[in-house]
């Protein structure tokens, strides 16, 4: 990755952000450590520090960020700052001293005064401080204040931007940090509380805050992962009065009326008690509090599902084999149990009994396709198994028009040689060229090498040609060139922002890999000609690299 090029190998969205950050002057210091080492101060809802290594013909070795964003390798500050590397001529070169050495080398009094002084300054300092270092009768204390502090430091007017999801959630990405050094300790019950309490302060947050970017989710979620796993794993230190203690409070947090609308949740909340239900207490009070809301939920198909398979993985764990297969029968209208049964028949190889019950589900859940998918598959295994070879051909082909590639070589298998080319012009006459199933459609023309029927597509559907032109440029290079060259125009036409731009000049870069460059020469020349008042646009055009 080239500083001349970063923006071709990360996503449009990042670039996007990046690029507002530094047009907005967002990269305050930006200093050259030693020879292609770069540090920057990025600021926004806080400030962050970006590093950066380059070559001699300024290749991006290396990067990285303070910041917490972990859902791709570059964030929007690195972004910004490799707009700015780009972009200045002349960066200052300053000699750092490592930190390390820059501390080691201080009196310890002044350390602290330094340390008391920053916190003043700083609330978020001295509360993590104090979560890492404090008492630890202060530790839950700390870490919802901590929380709350990095929280409130990112709402703007009752409101958490989308860019500052990341910045909100950091005290608990904080705490989180902290629950994992307990994890294989006996601090079972602390590792609920500081998860209970992160659960619920980011299902407050989740009320008012733009969380598209999943932030909170993701917390919630390894929240939930770190108690699941410690009631899991250390149950055996456990008394029975802790157990019961820790149920009591999982049960009565699940209750709290900030889960409504939430009840995965408020499940994931009841679910982390089953390691403890071998206390007969303890499985009383799941159980009272399971049938409750199973009563409340009748109307709501998805949570009594939940709610019932829950029920079943309790009694499977605790129960008798016999208890355990009653309840799944009362239950079978319920698709997760339906399928544990048919897989059991299929262990004891009652195939028509497997069989059997994937007809009957196919006509209860005829409203939902998924369902329905799911269970001719089973179907389909069924017939495999009895050597049905008949409605093997019937189902299969009925599965593969629906969009189950899978089903194109089970077919093919199935039929003499010569009976499969009519078989195989059936396929290509009926199955769904449109849309998202158009994908299956060009699998079995690219299988069984039907370039004619494929070049047709792409005249169709020109939008694709940066997709197929592999397997079409050896038999129709001309044809394939043209449709590239439509497809240029036509979304060049409607582009009216760098953002759809760069999707040009994409598509560009693809037709200049298939063809010689002086065709590429050609369009970009038309193109700076045709839209030589779009400056944003030409400016995209010049980076192109025609070698």
């Amino acid at each position: 990755m080239n500083l001349n090029n970063f923006e071709e190998y990360i996503g449009d969205l990042i670039v996007y952000r990046g690029e507002h950050y530094y047009l907005n002057k967002y990269v305050k210091q930006i200093n050259q450590t030693k020879n292609g080492d770069y540090k920057a101060t990025v600021s926004g809802s806080k400030k962050y520090t970006v590093k950066v290594k380059l070559d001699q013909a300024n290749n991006i070795i290396a990067s990285a960020c303070t910041c917490p964003y972990d859902f791709g390798d570059i964030c929007k500050h690195e972004v910004a700052v490799f707009f700015e590397l780009r972009d200045q001529n002349t960066i200052e070169s300053v000699e750092e001293p490592e930190l390390k050495d820059l501390l080691q080398k201080l009196p310890k009094q002044k350390l602290i005064d330094f340390l008391i002084d920053q916190t003043n300054k700083n609330p978020e300092l001295e509360l993590e401080l104090r979560l890492n270092f404090g008492p630890k009768e202060d530790e839950i204390f700390a870490s919802r204040a901590l929380i709350k502090e990095y929280i409130e430091s990112a709402t703007d007017n009752g409101f958490v931007s989308y860019n500052d999801a990341w910045d909100a959630v950091y005290g608990a990405e904080l705490v989180l940090e902290k629950m994992l050094n307990y994890l294989d300790s006996d601090e079972t019950k602390t590792i609920i509380l500081l998860g209970e309490m992160i659960l619920a302060e980011m299902t407050d947050l989740i009320g008012y805050c733009d969380d598209s970017g999943g932030a909170i989710g993701g917390v919630i979620d390894q929240a939930i992962e770190n108690m699941a796993y410690a009631t899991a794993q250390t149950t055996a230190h456990l008394s029975t009065k802790e157990k019961l203690e820790i149920v009591q409070l999982l049960v009565k947090a699940s209750q709290h009326e900030r889960y409504q609308g939430w009840s995965d949740w408020q499940l994931a909340l009841l679910k982390i008690c089953l390691p403890l239900c071998d206390v007969a207490d303890c499985r009383t009070l799941l159980e009272n509090e399971l049938e409750k809301l199973s009563n409340e939920a009748k109307p709501n198909r998805y949570l009594l599902k939940e709610i019932k398979l829950l029920q079943a993985e309790l009694i499977k764990k605790y129960d008798s084999d016999e208890q355990t297969q009653r309840f799944l029968a009362e239950n079978i209208a319920i698709p997760e149990i339906r399928e544990q049964i048919i897989l059991q028949h299929f262990e004891q190889k009652d195939y028509q009994q497997a069989l059997e019950l994937c007809v009957d589900g196919e006509k209860l859940d005829h409203d939902y396709a998924g369902l329905v998918s799911r269970w001719k598959n089973y179907r389909y295994q069924a017939y495999e198994q009895l050597n049905d070879l008949e409605n093997q051909k019937s189902l299969g082909m009925s599965l593969l028009l629906a969009g189950d590639y899978d089903y194109f070589g089970k077919l093919k298998k199935l039929h003499e040689k010569d009976q499969w080319p009519a078989v195989l012009d059936y396929i290509t006459e009926n199955i769904d060229q449109t849309g998202y199933r158009n994908h299956v459609y060009l699998q079995i023309l690219k299988a069984e090498n039907l370039t004619d029927k494929l070049l047709t597509f792409c005249k169709n559907n020109p939008s694709m040609v940066s997709e197929l032109y592999p397997d079409l440029m050896t038999e129709y290079p001309e044809q394939v060139k043209e449709i590239f060259i439509h497809s240029i125009r036509s979304i060049a036409e409607h582009s009216s922002n760098r953002k759809e731009y760069r999707g040009v000049c994409k598509i560009i870069r693809t037709f200049n890999k298939a063809t010689d460059h002086e065709n590429t020469a050609k369009i970009i020349k038309e193109l700076e000609q045709r839209y030589h008042r779009k400056p944003a646009f030409l400016d995209e055009l010049s980076k192109i690299r025609i070698s």
